[in-house]
Parts: structure tokens; sequence; C-alpha cells
């Protein structure tokens, strides 16, 4: 079963302590991932496998199941996310990433568009080619 691949052609991915950001650049809006979406994203950029995901929480609680997958379309619909139909989900994880998302917290995934227009007008330049992710401070040549 495919997995799902990260689009770090659009957007700036960005973890701060256990949340993430995802910047459009399309469009200059942000959005925030906490609590359990922030480690369904992780799960997700370490190619577990989505089905497999789902299956195993549908058996255990369809409720988490059902909130889980709208996640995963949100993200999907944003764009920060797609299916990898050439790239094979990964199962070894899959238990330990269940019970993560049947523990406590909520599915956070909030949209920010009240800075897109300066994001738009002066973009992120400091952002490194070759991981897609921001540059903080001086580099320091090896």
């Amino acid at each position: 079963m495919p997995s799902y691949s990260i689009n770090s052609k659009d957007f700036v991915i960005e973890s701060f302590d256990s949340d993430f950001i995802f910047l459009d650049q399309r469009d200059g809006k942000y959005y925030e991932a906490a609590e359990k979406v922030a480690d369904l994203f992780r799960a997700l950029s370490t190619r577990i496998c989505p089905m497999t995901l789902l299956n195993t929480l549908a058996e255990r609680d369809k409720n988490i199941a059902k909130e889980v997958s709208e996640v995963m379309t949100k993200m999907q619909v944003l764009g920060v996310i797609s299916l990898a139909e050439d790239q094979e989900g990964i199962v070894e994880d899959i238990d330990m990433v269940a019970a993560t998302m049947l523990g406590e917290g909520d599915f956070v995934l909030e949209g920010f568009a009240e800075l897109s227009s300066f994001m738009l007008a002066d973009p992120v330049h400091d952002i490194d080619a070759t991981t897609g992710r921001f540059v903080w401070g001086e580099q320091v040549a090896d």
C-alpha cells in the first residue's frame, strides 16, 4: 500500500517544540498542526502506511479512525501531503502511532491568513535549497 509524500515544493514546514507550521508559499497562508495532528504528520513524514493505520484504528475506535481520515483528507486538500503511489508505506510502527492517536489530546489543524499579504510581498528567503527548511543564523562552512 502507498504512503504519503510531503509537498516541500510549495510548503515550508518547520517544527517548533512538538508542533509544526506549514507555510504555503503559493498564497502566504500558514497552518499550525498541534497535538495529535503534529504526531500524525510526523508519522506520515516517515512514510507510515495510511490505510493500515486507518484499519488498525477502526478496529479499536471508529470515531478516532474517522477523525484521522478527515485530517489526512484536509492535509491533502491543502496540498501539504499527496498520495505517493510509488512509495510503499511502512507498517512496523503502526501500533505505536495508533496508540498515540487513541491517547489524550485533540486533533488541531488551524489555518491563518492575516500575514498572507506580507508573505507574498516579501517571501521567506532564508531557505536551504536542498532541504526546503528555514536557515537560522549564519551558515558555517565545513
